[in-house]
């Protein structure tokens, strides 16, 4: 026969047993979460916005530095010109002083005659020698008609020649000069570019000494074999 008793009911003890405290039977109670730590996102929160309840903190943000100023790109961008970069030296002897003119003597030399490059030009201009070297020189004169004169430094006078130019304020003249390859010929002066003169005397010359070199073989090849 069933014991009406058991199984013993919520609120009965069993004789001997202390009294137990009973289960809810509701389920459990909802559990307190841990609270949101500063500087994590809640769900459903922007990143980089303070959660709410919490005070916002300050943004402290270091002072920018002062450096010195960029430079530019080397692609797309155009480099600012050095204020303290020296002074290039600027073609044909400098910039030409105000209110004068300049004189560009190109002097030149056969190349044979070596003996010229140690002894050198003299280049006068007005009565007054102004340069003994090869090549350019520059002469800066007043505006107005000068005199160049020009000729080869040796034993005498070599290749002399003249010639008169006129110069106006600011502007520059050329004079080329080119000395004789042979004696007893004139310096060639111009304002152009000059051909050595006596050069066709001097290739006859040359190629009269070359046929009679050849015809003494010749005749001296005929005579032994004779």
């Amino acid at each position: 026969m069933s014991n009406p008793n058991w199984p013993p009911g919520q609120g009965q003890q069993q004789p001997g047993y202390p009294p137990q405290q009973g289960y809810p039977q509701q389920g459990y109670p909802p559990q307190q979460g841990y609270p949101q730590q500063p500087g994590f996102p809640q769900p459903g929160q922007t990143p980089g916005y303070p959660a709410p309840g919490y005070p916002q903190q300050p943004q402290h943000f270091a002072p920018q530095q002062q450096g010195y100023p960029q430079q530019p790109g080397p692609y797309g961008q155009q480099a600012q010109p050095n204020q303290y970069a020296p002074p290039q030296p600027q073609p044909g002897g400098g910039p030409i002083p105000q209110g004068a003119g300049r004189l560009a003597i190109e002097t030149k030399f056969f190349v044979l005659n070596w003996i010229f490059f140690l002894t050198g030009p003299a280049i006068l201009v007005d009565g007054v020698e102004r340069g003994r070297t090869w090549g350019p020189t520059f002469v800066d004169v007043a505006p107005g008609r000068h005199l160049v004169e020009v000729y080869t430094r040796w034993l005498w006078r070599h290749g002399p020649s003249a010639l008169p130019v006129e110069v106006q304020a600011g502007q520059t003249i050329p004079v080329y000069y080119a000395s004789p390859v042979m004696m007893f010929f004139r310096g060639a002066v111009g304002h152009v570019p000059q051909k050595f003169p006596g050069m066709v005397a001097f290739v006859c010359i040359i190629g009269v000494v070359i046929l009679l070199f050849l015809l003494n073989i010749v005749l001296l090849a005929s005579l032994s074999s004779v």
